[in-house]
């Protein structure tokens, strides 16, 4: 039936209007995608309720509803006849009269749901966007090694399972894939990177980068329904740490070296710093004449800058070093490196094993070897022995209220633990009951 049969079809008069009007009405009760498939002759086809077919000179077959808006005729394409079929066609048309009757514009309603869904898609992240920005946003915030360390488990580990998939898109099941295996094999570091995780969807979600409220890496609540407590698979092991009676048998054998790893070694040891804040040290950070070593924030875990006591026994190091490199290094130089370049991290390792102390401590262990001393041989209190590590000392309430950083009680400590690791007499104005309790050395 052509389009200009509704006008006229033959009959005169208007019994033959109502014999072409009912005529029309059967053939549209009776239409099929079969007979509209075979539709072959160019024009415009009415199918009834504003849905026609549009039969191009080609051949084609497509779907028009043809309305008025503000008294303009519009035709509003549904798609090919070969892709949607004549009772989703009419549903569709039934969707658009239904908006007419509301007062909207079909076509600039479907040109606007279009364009939010263009704009939504264009937002949708991909996880790896959405750790690089978390990581961007938080680096200034962390020391040097966390971010090191950070980076490289979320890159190891999830990234190469996670990275290319849309935020949205993660659930806990593509999380266990992360986590799964590791929290058997590695419970500690896998909680960890849980952990990591649980931040970065955090983000995602408050920033707008995940357009779903929920979190897939939350433990509290979820995650520890499915996963056991990593404590319950491998309880907590601590660093490895020589007793406070062994520390000068093992600074003398560091001595004995000589190396430029030896001498990075040295230092930690006399400051108990961590190896971080030692190894990528520059000379601009030493005041030797005020006996005083300043850590930047950024190399600092608690992103504060660290003022460190430079004992005399550090001093003495820190002198030897200096004449080593030609007396007057320049404030940027780094003072411990190796071919241009600073010691890496797992340098001071290499010499633990070089010396045989190998598996009998670690760099780290010696902040407890130096906490040990500075409880059972002085008589300097807790918030001394803290603050010596960079530690945050008590509660908010006591830290409001202690504004100073007890750096001439810490100075005191530095000098009794550096006397102590090369074997000097230590003050007995610190040591408990003014003498040094009894302990053979290794």
């Amino acid at each position: 039936m052509h389009h200009d049969a509704l006008c006229s079809g033959g009959e005169n008069g208007w019994e033959g209007i109502l014999a072409v009007s009912r005529r029309i009405n059967r053939e549209i009760l009776t239409l099929t995608d079969a007979k509209i498939a075979r539709l072959s002759r160019p024009g415009l086809f009415a199918v009834g309720s504003n849905l026609y077919v549009n039969v191009t000179s080609t051949g084609s077959r497509q779907w028009i509803f043809r309305y008025r808006h503000n008294g303009r005729r519009r035709d509003m394409g549904l798609g090919s006849t070969e892709l949607v079929t004549l009772g989703d066609a009419r549903t569709m048309a039934l969707e658009c009269r239904k908006l007419l009757a509301q007062g909207g514009d079909p076509i600039e309603r479907r040109r606007i749901d279009r364009e939010q869904k263009r704009l939504a898609l264009a937002k949708r992240s991909l996880f790896i966007d959405c750790v690089k920005a978390y990581y961007d946003t938080h680096r200034s915030s962390w020391s040097e090694g966390y971010a090191k360390r950070w980076h490289a488990n979320i890159t190891t580990y999830a990234t190469p399972i996670l990275g290319p998939l849309p935020i949205d898109d993660i659930d806990v099941q593509l999380l266990l894939q992360v986590l799964g295996d590791m929290w058997q094999r590695v419970p500690v570091l896998a909680k960890k990177l849980a952990g990591w995780l649980e931040a970065v969807f955090d983000y995602a979600v408050v920033s707008g980068r995940r357009g779903r409220p929920d979190n897939p890496a939350k433990w509290r609540g979820h995650l520890d329904k499915i996963l056991a407590a990593p404590s319950k698979l491998a309880p907590v092991q601590h660093h490895a740490a020589l007793r406070w009676h062994e520390i000068p048998t093992f600074f003398a054998a560091v001595q004995g070296d000589q190396s430029v790893i030896a001498r990075a070694v040295a230092l930690i040891t006399l400051t108990a710093c961590r190896k971080g804040e030692a190894l990528r040290s520059q000379w601009a950070e030493f005041d030797l004449k005020e006996q005083v070593w300043t850590v930047p924030a950024e190399r600092m875990k608690t992103r504060r800058p660290h003022r460190v006591p430079l004992s005399t026994a550090a001093l003495e190091a820190l002198t030897d070093l200096r004449h080593s490199v030609g007396g007057h290094p320049l404030p940027q130089t780094y003072l411990f490196t190796w071919r241009g370049k600073p010691l890496n991290a797992g340098a001071p390792d290499k010499l633990l094993t070089r010396i045989g102390y190998a598996g009998r401590m670690t760099m780290h262990g010696l902040r407890s070897s130096h906490t040990d001393f500075a409880a059972e041989v002085t008589n300097l209190p807790r918030e001394v022995r803290e603050m010596a590590l960079a530690h945050v000392a008590g509660d908010d309430v006591e830290r409001a209220y202690l504004r100073t950083d007890l750096f001439q009680r810490r100075r005191d400590l530095a000098e009794a633990w550096g006397n102590w690791c090369v074997g000097r007499p230590i003050d007995s104005a610190v040591l408990v009951n003014g003498k040094l309790l009894a302990a053979k050395t290794a």
